[in-house]
């Protein structure tokens, strides 16, 4: 984290800073993508860094610096519609902040107008695609997840009454169904982004694997049952250890198969290299050329 957003007083060209560039481009959706891609792996399963990223101002030109969070926010309400690469990378990058922090989710909860944004994305009438609708729900469901109730307007309560008039039971538990089912969350089965072009990759196997980790969570905790509620205000550190534990079992088992196929490719080679040396050299004639058949006389 100290090397992402260095605080010295010489000015240098950190990895945070680089980071942030790409996520506010303006001119290239994918380098927003990318970073914000960037910036979940380092925020993945690290609640320490998580509360760290929120103490990030930025500054720009004629304004007073703001939280990164606020700014993210802030460039995601005013991202146009038909911006969807730049609108799926900065709700992947929120939904990954607010997971298992109950500070992230104080934070943003006191960002004016979240929750009347979150609502504008996945109530009636929206249309914000399928993607969009989905990690919008995903927000919304994980700001009453993570929620320590000591905001007292927005609580627990307050949030499912919101869920309830606002959106619907039957409309945010569909919306949250259909992006779980969605292609482009299942495509993503290898450590490596397999897709045709740019445009069709939305999320990688370990970002697709920490969003679906958030359903059963959110599931819980929109309808009120009683273990959400105990054990989300909880900082998670077994879920933590877990998710670093799939991830490395995961490269394991990619780096054996790695290996099975190097041990098969090398037995091919040794076995052609041995048929070559067992196989009789052809006479060559006079000028040095090979000789690859012998005519018959009777012709």
């Amino acid at each position: 984290m100290a090397q992402l957003f260095p605080t010295g007083s010489e000015p240098q060209v950190a990895a945070g800073t680089l980071l942030c560039q790409g996520l506010f481009s303006d001119k290239d959706p994918l380098a927003c993508w990318f970073a914000a891609m960037g910036l979940s792996y380092v925020l993945a399963g690290n609640l320490e860094c998580k509360e760290s990223m929120l103490r990030v101002a930025v500054a720009s030109a004629g304004n007073q610096p703001s939280s990164l969070l606020g700014v993210v926010v802030a460039r995601l309400a005013r991202t146009k519609p038909e911006d969807l690469r730049r609108r799926v990378a900065f709700f992947i990058l929120v939904d990954m902040w607010l997971c298992e922090s109950v500070f992230a989710v104080k934070t943003f909860l006191q960002i004016p107008n979240s929750v009347a944004f979150l609502v504008s994305q996945v109530g009636e009438g929206a249309n914000g695609g399928l993607l969009v609708e989905g990690l919008a729900v995903l927000a919304l469901g994980l700001c009453i997840a993570h929620n320590d109730d000591t905001d007292p307007e927005w609580t627990r309560d307050a949030l499912r009454k919101v869920v309830e008039t606002r959106v619907g039971m039957e409309t945010f538990f569909g919306k949250l169904e259909r992006f779980v089912n969605s292609e482009a969350l299942g495509a993503s089965k290898r450590p490596m982004i397999e897709a045709e072009s740019a445009d069709d990759a939305w999320f990688d196997v370990e970002i697709s694997r920490s969003l679906r980790a958030m359903i059963a969570p959110v599931t819980a905790a929109v309808k009120g049952e009683t273990g959400a509620q105990m054990q989300s205000a909880v900082p998670a550190s077994d879920a933590t250890v877990n998710y670093h534990d799939q991830v490395v079992q995961q490269y394991k088992e990619m780096i054996r198969s790695q290996d099975e196929e190097l041990r098969r490719a090398k037995a091919e080679i040794t076995r052609l290299q041995a048929t070559t040396e067992a196989s009789p050299t052809p006479p060559a004639d006079a000028a040095g050329a090979t000789v690859l058949s012998t005519p018959d006389p009777a012709f």
